[in-house]
């Protein structure tokens, strides 16, 4: 049986730096990037400041600080610098011998390769640091490995070994107790069981990942899930869902400032629409996405973003342009080994190329698109099709004879499949040849097959074109939807910031009054100069009462979820505990809570106290972070 490990395995207890390397680690897991690179930079200024040959920052200290700077800059798409701070990382950690350490930094090397989309240099560091990553003694790097293993064979699609890289990785990280590790992997698992199809295993996984990233209090990387889960909506034609899913990873991804996240999931709202067939909005997300992939560098997500606008561009009737895109997103593919993409956009040039009435491009474009299908990716899917495609150049080009050969495999292949579309295409196509050739008997056939197929599948398509109808209304309002809200909240969130400082100026003035009044008290001589001295401090007094209930109401409306999430949480909590918890949640200072109350900052400190430990915080846990995950 493996070890378990602490939460931070790779911390030296003994180093006085360790608490700082923690909390760093926190941050960065938190997604807080910003926060844990400024620590992890002024753990190593206050290093190399001590002038005085100070050494406590153990050669290990100094590599992981290393490490949480490189994984920082990952997340900006700073590579280059990334890489720098990741191979500084590495070399001291085999100097001292440190083997999980060094585990840790090829990760990091291994990621930014991934990254850059080559993914050939990105398997071949992960299974260095898999070497250095002992499972018994490393528990953490071996999953950080294995996961990091699986995402790339994910990318070439080599979905079976994806799944059992994965696999063994979340085993592992089950023994750490690490809730936000399980999530990461369970949605890595989820893409790999959608990329092989198995839909109910990919949302299972997926909404077990939600669950995960709930308790660990990371709202940030649920981005990841709910735009795998608007995929596999998606493909199930459920699209309003998947947009749903897909807005709100959006406006996560927006919210945390990661670039990536955010034009993958641009890209993948583009292409609903593609399927909807809505050009306009299809190419403003494309583009939008294809700003952001170009932005950070990422040659995986240009190649993807530019053959879904070559699609889109060749389904709207402009070849010349679809050519374009899909040439570029071609050697791109090619370039960085994404072999499954490369055989749609191979197959989308041959299209367009035949749509131009480049006969031969086009045939010699379909072949290479079978022998990629049938011995690069070792599969079937696709192949009906491509054949069909071959089939109609093969007959524009006067060679019916073959044409009919390539139909014959076609048929074979989409009765076993049971793809009606493409068998109906086939026996179309089949009677055209015949034609051709004089026989007009088996055209006659072939035809009549055709119609009773389209008459079983006219029915469907019928039904189908209406609720794609239907789901664009859907979609326009949910957008739309999306957007007034949106707006809604800013605006309560206004009223709501103007009320607080309303009545906290309104408890100013009363508190000064009190104040005054009792000055005026002790100085009081003249009864009647005493009395003209309060009628003028009461005029300057607001004329209304401070209004509590509105006030919570406003609250409540902003943060309708907030007071019930505390409460059924934390029942012990008393009102007053209760009442400065929303005023936390809504990041007023201690002097202004103390003026709403009318009580001392000690006493907002005190009941702040009282707060964390009924709330079960630990040291460096924020409590208005942890009150705005509620």
């Amino acid at each position: 049986m493996i070890k378990k490990k602490s939460k931070h395995d790779l911390i030296a207890e003994s180093s006085p730096y360790s608490a700082l390397l923690e909390k760093a680690q926190e941050h960065f897991n938190k997604s807080e990037h910003a926060k844990a690179e400024q620590l992890a930079n002024e753990i190593l200024s206050l290093a190399d400041g001590n002038g005085n040959g100070d050494d406590t920052l153990t050669p290990g200290d100094k590599a992981l600080a290393l490490c949480i700077l490189g994984s920082c800059c990952v997340t900006t798409a700073r590579y280059d610098e990334s890489l720098r701070h990741f191979n500084a990382a590495c070399a001291i950690a085999e100097a001292a011998s440190e083997k999980g350490l060094q585990a840790r930094a090829l990760n990091g090397i291994a990621s930014v390769h991934f990254q850059r989309g080559d993914f050939a240099s990105s398997l071949l560091i992960c299974e260095q640091a898999l070497a250095n990553a002992d499972p018994a003694h490393n528990t953490k790097e071996a999953v950080r490995t294995l996961n990091s293993m699986g995402s790339v064979y994910n990318a070439l699609g080599d979905y079976t070994r994806a799944l059992d890289s994965h696999t063994r990785s979340l085993v592992l990280a089950e023994t750490l107790d690490d809730r936000w590790t399980e999530a990461t992997i369970l949605t890595n698992i989820g893409h790999a069981h959608s990329n092989l199809g198995d839909y109910p295993r990919a949302l299972d996984d997926y909404g077990r990942a939600l669950i995960l990233y709930e308790e660990s209090g990371d709202t940030p990387s649920s981005a990841k899930t709910l735009d795998g889960m608007g995929g596999v909506y998606a493909t199930l034609s459920d699209y309003p869902r998947a947009l749903d899913c897909l807005m709100r990873a959006l406006a996560i991804a927006e919210k945390s400032g990661d670039k990536e996240l955010r034009a993958q999931t641009l890209g993948n709202i583009g292409n609903v629409h593609l399927i909807l067939q809505d050009y306009p909005r299809t190419m403003d997300y494309l583009a939008r996405a294809l700003e952001l992939d170009e932005e950070i560098g990422s040659k995986a997500g240009i190649a993807i973003v530019l053959g879904n606008m070559g699609t889109a561009t060749m389904n709207h009737g402009d070849y010349i342009l679809a050519l374009e895109y899909l040439t570029k997103a071609l050697d791109l593919s090619l370039e960085i080994g994404a072999r499954r993409p490369a055989g749609y956009w191979m197959e989308s040039i041959a299209h367009t190329q035949h749509m131009l009435g480049n006969l031969d491009a086009a045939y010699h474009g379909f072949l290479d698109v079978l022998h990629h299908r049938y011995n690069v990716l070792e599969s079937k899917e696709g192949i009906a099709n491509t054949l069909i495609n071959l089939s109609e150049v093969l007959i524009d080009w006067k060679r019916p004879e073959e044409a009919l050969d390539r139909l014959q495999e076609a048929l074979i292949v989409a009765d076993e499949l049971g793809v009606k579309e493409q068998t109906s295409h086939a026996h179309s196509e089949m009677s055209r040849a015949y034609a051709m050739m004089g026989n007009m008997a088996q055209a006659y056939e072939h035809l009549t097959k055709y119609h009773a197929i389209e008459k079983e599948i006219f029915t469907e398509e019928s039904k189908k074109r209406v609720d794609i109808f239907n789901m664009r209304v859907a979609i326009s309002e949910i957008e739309h939807g999306v957007e007034v809200q949106k707006l809604r909240i800013e605006h309560m969130e206004h009223d709501l910031a103007n009320s607080a400082i309303h009545l906290a100026a309104q408890t100013d003035l009363l508190d000064h009054f009190r104040l005054d009044l009792s000055q005026i008290f002790r100085e009081i001589e003249e009864p009647i100069a005493a009395m003209k001295r309060i009628k003028e401090k009461l005029k300057a007094l607001p004329c209304q009462q401070i209004d509590w209930p509105k006030f919570e109401g406003q609250f409540n409306e902003v943060h309708p979820e907030f007071k019930t999430k505390l409460a059924q949480k934390y029942p012990e909590l008393t009102q007053m505990e209760q009442r400065i918890a929303a005023m936390v949640r809504m990041d007023l200072k201690s002097s202004d809570i103390a003026r709403l109350f009318c009580i001392t900052e000690r006493a907002v400190e005190f009941h702040r106290l009282n707060l964390r430990k009924k709330l079960g915080l630990k040291a460096g846990e924020m409590l208005p972070k942890f009150l705005s995950a509620l």
